[in-house]
């Protein structure tokens, strides 16, 4: 199930919302479960309230990724982050993470406006001894730690075309774990 919280359009300071909320992403999840539980049954929410989260950033929602992470309480269901020309900051949350969840995985992919912050997660990570792949693998499984060079993709486009067309359904695509239906 895709839940995507709306923030806000064109935020100049890339607000988290109440993700700076102690708790809150997980409070989040546990309203979309019920909110699910509501359409699809007593079944459906209890599938998801404890279900695996794969963390998706594009741009701007890297301060959300990182506040959920953070302070979200949910750093136990995370099986994976996904960046999506993202890295600009928090860079410490993304890379302290990772190091002391060694079975999440993490796409990173970037362009030249997040190149910077993408070299220094890349030697945060080196430094806790974690060597990421360069390019998308043909598998993402646990563990996974790959870093995409977008070339000169337009920053506006990359959600929907990057280093390939539809850029997070391929990533998606190639996580091993979920059932696809």
């Amino acid at each position: 199930m895709l839940v995507a919280p709306q923030f806000a359009v064109d935020a100049l300071d890339s607000s988290a919302g109440r993700f700076w909320e102690p708790g809150f992403a997980d409070l989040f999840l546990r309203e979309a479960a019920d909110r699910a539980g509501q359409l699809g049954g007593p079944a459906v929410r209890k599938a998801l309230a404890g279900a695996p989260v794969i963390l998706v950033a594009y741009s701007g929602g890297y301060f959300p990724a990182a506040s959920a992470l953070a302070l979200g309480r949910i750093d136990g269901r995370v099986a994976g982050l996904i960046t999506l020309d993202a890295l600009y900051g928090e860079i410490d949350v993304f890379a302290g993470f990772l190091a002391s969840h060694r079975a999440s995985f993490l796409v990173a992919a970037y362009g030249t406006s997040s190149i910077s912050g993408t070299h220094e997660l890349t030697e945060r990570l080196n430094h806790a001894g974690i060597r990421p792949l360069g390019g998308l693998p043909r598998r993402i499984e646990p563990g996974t730690i790959a870093l995409v060079h977008a070339g000169d993709a337009v920053h506006n486009d990359f959600v929907t075309r990057a280093f390939a067309p539809d850029p997070l359904k391929l990533i998606l695509s190639r996580v091993t774990g979920f059932s696809r239906r």
